[in-house]
């Protein structure tokens, strides 16, 4: 943790950094794709989508990367999951999609399901493949779940883990992605596998680090509730299986669930809640948004009709700034940023997106409009046109609106 005086000079930095917003200025509005966007990168910057085309013999799933074709397949080969999602992923900087498809041999006999990247059917094929996704940034390394005859395993970069009678847990990875951990169901209790090898006992499926892994903790079920667990302690109960999120180096941490208390450093904040995500400042002061209504510890500080996006609280690098988009009732909707409305009349983000900070002086995210995904670039404190996200959207091969 800071001393006191470590924190103090870290919060006047961050108000310091905050004062001359008004200066904000939307860079660029640009289109990315003309198609209703399914998922987005992890770097803010990319979109996929698919559709179904041809006559109803002969139907296909056409896949698109930013407004691009990458993978054409028959529709009925696409996997999706319980919630009639398709089995899909795209890598945090949107290079590679990965689409789970039943492949088939000679005579079209189906032989089990293989993750397919940008089209092209991957060497492993499994009885079903249950989650496919990227761990770390750039291009990711591909996981999935995947089922061989009675047996589920974690599969990383193509290298499969033990086999498990029920699907292991989700990988987490460090911030260099050069490890994974995850949960497992053993005869005797949940364990923690790190790099695929049995690493100690578990309280639960979940399991939840901070970036550079400097803590993590787990969720429990108990008598039909649910416990998040840090360390030695116990807090609890919520109705669902809670999230857990840490600071920095994790010395502050925050669980809560929808429906279920707010509890921060083992302290119950809020006793019942909707709060949507947590994040810690450069000073370690948490904030949340609960509702509509964004929170700082101590209290309110701004209640509005609604607050969008995938995760509402939008983190520099540094910590020294918090974003998110907002709108007050009867109002267009607001950038937000260390507290200040800094630009009006914004674009809503795609649910599944997210704010993205390029670095303190400059931010974007992706909006769905009635002509598809468009780019949004916002600078802070500098010229547009020295900004990080007009200068990827150049490299991109996007225009700006007005071109």
């Amino acid at each position: 943790g800071y001393t006191p005086v470590m924190r103090s000079l870290l919060v006047a930095g961050a108000l310091l950094a905050s004062v001359p917003l008004s200066a904000a200025t939307l860079a660029l509005h640009a289109r990315i794709s003309r198609q209703t966007p399914w998922a987005v990168s992890a770097d803010g910057y990319h979109v996929t989508s698919w559709s179904i085309a041809g006559d109803r013999k002969d139907e296909k799933s056409i896949w698109t990367v930013d407004g691009r074709r990458v993978a054409v397949f028959p529709r009925n080969d696409v996997v999706f999951d319980k919630e009639t999602q398709p089995v899909a992923a795209l890598s945090p900087d949107g290079s590679r999609l990965a689409v789970v498809v039943i492949v088939h041999d000679a005579a079209g006999r189906p032989l089990g399901d293989a993750v397919h990247l940008n089209g092209v059917a991957s060497v492993i094929i499994n009885n079903r493949i249950r989650d496919v996704g990227f761990g770390g940034s750039g291009g990711g390394r591909l996981h999935f779940t995947g089922q061989v005859n009675a047996g589920w395993a974690i599969v990383v970069d193509g290298k499969r883990g033990p086999n498990f009678s029920i699907e292991p847990g989700w990988p987490q990875f460090n911030a260099s992605a050069t490890h994974f951990a995850y949960t497992a169901l053993y005869q005797d209790g949940y364990h923690v596998l790190l790099d695929h090898e049995p690493a100690g006992a578990w309280p639960g499926k979940d399991i939840f680090y901070t970036r550079r892994w400097a803590a993590r903790a787990g969720t429990a079920e108990k008598d039909g509730n649910w416990e998040a667990v840090i360390g030695k302690q116990r807090v609890g109960p919520f109705p669902v299986a809670p999230t857990v999120r840490f600071n920095w180096n994790g010395s502050r941490w925050a669980a809560f669930a929808p429906g279920g208390p707010l509890i921060l450093d083992g302290k119950r904040v809020r006793a019942k809640s909707q709060v949507r995500d947590v994040v810690f400042d450069a000073a370690d002061t948490a904030y949340w948004v609960d509702g509509a209504t964004v929170y700082r510890e101590g209290g309110a500080i701004a209640s509005w009709y609604g607050v969008y996006g995938r995760s509402p609280l939008a983190l520099s690098a540094d910590r020294s700034r918090i974003a998110y988009i907002a709108k007050a009732e009867g109002e267009p909707l607001s950038l937000v940023v260390d507290g200040q409305s800094v630009l009006s009349e914004v674009k809503q983000p795609l649910p599944r997106a997210a704010i993205v900070f390029d670095d303190e002086q400059e931010l974007h995210w992706i909006s769905e409009e009635d002509d598809g995904a468009w780019l949004n670039c916002v600078v802070l404190n500098k010229s547009p046109s020295r900004s990080i996200c007009a200068r990827k959207a150049r490299q991109m091969g996007l225009k700006p609106e007005d071109e």
